[in-house]
């Protein structure tokens, strides 16, 4: 019997004909449909097709129009998968600020099934944290995410920022950092030519995503796509 690892209630694995008839083994969900139903996913017909903001009409957004002045020749479409409030941001507090990786498991589902309907993948980079994060969370939360999916990545990015976290800052301070990424040297040559895909949790302002598009674009990669759980 399997649990919910939010709220603890049971777990039914759905039986299927196909899954019947394989004669494989089934794996539960690691949430109930209870809490499943608490999440808002993103409809895409009507996201913003630059960042997937969840809006009334397929049009950019004034965050994305922005972007495309300051990066007019960038074709870039990111994905996000649900609304970043309720039962997401709770979950969140959880798992990232407050460090409990048995949370992890969440949204295994989701991250398998979104990142097998992207364009072929030769190497998943999770967003790095700091060394001040990690020391005091005890754990990269993309990179627990993706390990919790059985999602094979490559740490390529290494965090070499200075200063607050980007959760602690204003909207205004987000969009002026400087630029927190650096390839690690061992990986510089495994990505030229790669098509590659950034994973992070939650997209705010897109400036983290720029960073990273910004030092992996550098080094000739082949396509670069981006992915977060929310937005």
């Amino acid at each position: 019997m399997t649990r919910c690892c939010w709220c603890g209630q049971t777990v039914h694995v759905p039986l299927t004909v196909s899954g019947v008839f394989s004669f494989s083994r089934l794996t539960p969900e690691a949430r109930c449909q209870s809490c499943a139903r608490k999440l808002v996913w993103i409809d895409p017909e009507i996201a913003c097709p630059g960042c997937s903001r969840s809006q009334k009409t397929a049009e950019w957004c004034m965050d994305c129009l922005k972007w495309k002045k300051q990066y007019p020749h960038k074709d870039f479409s990111h994905i996000a998968l649900y609304v970043y409030e309720g039962l997401f941001r709770e979950w969140l507090q959880a798992y990232k600020f407050k460090g409990d990786y048995r949370l992890a498991s969440f949204f295994r589902s989701d991250l398998r099934q979104a990142i097998r309907s992207l364009k072929p993948i030769d190497i998943i980079i999770p967003i790095p944290v700091s060394e001040a994060s990690l020391r005091k969370r005890g754990f990269n939360q993309v990179e627990g995410l993706l390990e919790a999916a059985s999602i094979p990545f490559l740490p390529v990015l290494e965090h070499i920022g200075r200063g607050k976290k980007q959760s602690e800052k204003k909207r205004a301070e987000r969009l002026n950092s400087p630029q927190p990424f650096q390839i690690k040297e061992a990986f510089k040559e495994k990505i030229k030519n790669k098509r590659v895909l950034i994973v992070d949790d939650v997209y705010t302002t897109g400036r983290t995503i720029f960073h990273a598009r910004e030092v992996l674009e550098k080094e000739k990669t082949a396509q670069i796509q981006t992915l977060t759980l929310a937005r």
